[in-house]
């Protein structure tokens, strides 16, 4: 089911963030909201999964019981393992496999089988992004938001992650709303792309990836930077474009 936001609105005293916002979110894609700093794409997020609950209008096709969430920082239990923190969420849940299964599959699809037993003051900032990941994919949810997962890591260990991240979305199709600053990663992951701008915040553009017109293979980053394809760079620029204040006729 399509997830909905009809005529959402919210506001701080007397900054008015979103007014009578109107977006759609497509099963089964990957969609990134984009934006400046401090336009609300956070606050989204947190409306969409429950958290925010001072806001008008209706949110229909999403379900709060099947709904994770990647912070931007870890978030791990301390006193937990990396498999104890994946284990813990599945507790009390109705699962279609065995959880030692989910576990090990999850944790091998972020390459961190080796690490099961480690507690997170043992590992990399990296890595406890990786048990992150593979934690809010184990969870049986249909929607997975993300808020600027990979900010703060160095572009090789981000590479791995994004692909990390592809893989575990390939395994089963789950709705992602991903936040990011970086068009590197938006041309790395998205299906479609929403830019925001202005006050009150709306969405000025909605651009569409088409992943076949993308040779297999080329969907990464390297070295910082998105493979050159003349199809991902007129998505760049006009990404870009976007970002910079021109205003697309929808």
């Amino acid at each position: 089911m399509n997830i909905k936001l009809s005529k959402i609105g919210k506001h701080y005293g007397n900054l008015v963030l979103f007014k009578d916002l109107e977006m759609e979110f497509k099963e089964g894609r990957i969609s990134v909201l984009t934006g400046p700093s401090g336009c609300g794409k956070t606050t989204l997020l947190n409306i969409i999964a429950g958290l925010d609950r001072e806001y008008n209008g209706e949110i229909t096709g999403t379900d709060p019981e099947r709904i994770s969430y990647v912070f931007q920082e870890p978030r791990l239990i301390e006193s937990m393992t990396a498999a104890g923190n994946i284990r813990f969420v599945l507790d009390g849940k109705k699962l279609d496999e065995i959880p030692e299964d989910i576990v090990k599959e999850n944790l091998r699809l972020v390459k961190m089988n080796s690490f099961k037993d480690y507690y997170p003051n043992e590992l990399s900032g990296g890595m406890k992004q990786r048990v992150s990941l593979a934690r809010a994919f184990a969870y049986p949810s249909d929607l997975v938001l993300m808020d600027e997962p990979f900010s703060g890591i160095d572009m090789k260990l981000k590479d791995e992650m994004v692909q990390d991240f592809l893989s575990l979305h390939s395994r089963k199709k789950r709705s992602i709303i991903f936040v990011t600053h970086n068009i590197d990663e938006i041309v790395g992951v998205a299906d479609e792309v929403f830019v925001f701008g202005g006050q009150p915040a709306h969405v000025k553009d909605t651009i569409t990836i088409e992943r076949d017109k993308i040779p297999q293979g080329l969907r990464h980053i390297d070295g910082g930077n998105v493979v050159d394809n003349a199809y991902l760079d007129k998505i760049r620029r006009r990404i870009i474009e976007s970002l910079q204040g021109v205003e697309r006729k929808r």
